[in-house]
């Protein structure tokens, strides 16, 4: 199947705040309509100016519908890197770029006890994706060096890496809740366990 490569989230960021606020909404009944009109009215997610209303509305809507409700379930239960996993989760789902970087390339990594990102990689995966994409490589410039800044915030602020003095990523194993894994699981996401995990 065809990959569907899009730079629509090159405005978003980890937003994992506003994940949290749109689980628990999410799980006291709350429907996607509902909740885009309370960031609207009420400011829910606590954004600057309407524009941003709209948008972080929009993608933790975006974000909710792809994860199961088994996994959002477990949500507030679980601790704050399990937590950060699960938004990147339902981001990697909406974000071919982003996860064709952590199957492709950080799960490489961390299985062959690598334990950095260089530069030079991070850039030598944007130019195998031109190469791989007619999509990405007509994007401009200016959008791929953006999608890659994306990568990197994705990348850094769910935990699996931290960035040194030197700006290189160091990369960081974690362990899943045993719940959490249980519903990854389930749904055939066993290739993500393996890019949090190293096992």
């Amino acid at each position: 199947m065809k990959k569907k490569y899009s730079a629509g989230q090159v405005s978003q960021s980890f937003w994992q705040k506003e994940f949290g606020i749109g689980v628990s909404l999410f799980l006291a009944g709350k429907s996607p309509t509902e909740m885009r009109e309370m960031s609207l009215n009420e400011n829910i997610y606590l954004q600057a100016s309407k524009g941003s209303r709209i948008r972080v509305a929009q993608a933790m809507n975006q974000r909710l519908s792809v994860i199961p409700d088994s996994l959002l379930d477990l949500y507030n239960d679980v601790d704050s890197q399990n937590q950060k996993l699960i938004n990147l989760t339902a981001i990697m789902k909406l974000n071919q770029l982003l996860e064709d970087f952590i199957i492709e390339d950080f799960r490489n990594e961390i299985m062959l006890g690598d334990s950095k990102i260089e530069d030079y990689e991070w850039k030598a995966f944007m130019r195998r994706k031109e190469g791989e994409s007619e999509i990405v490589d007509n994007w401009t410039d200016e959008t791929k060096r953006r999608m890659l800044v994306l990568l990197k915030t994705f990348v850094r602020s769910s935990g699996l890496s931290v960035v040194d003095e030197q700006g290189v990523d160091i990369i960081q194993r974690h362990l899943l809740d045993p719940r959490v894994l249980n519903e990854l699981e389930k749904e055939n996401l066993g290739i993500y366990i393996t890019a949090f995990t190293g096992v």
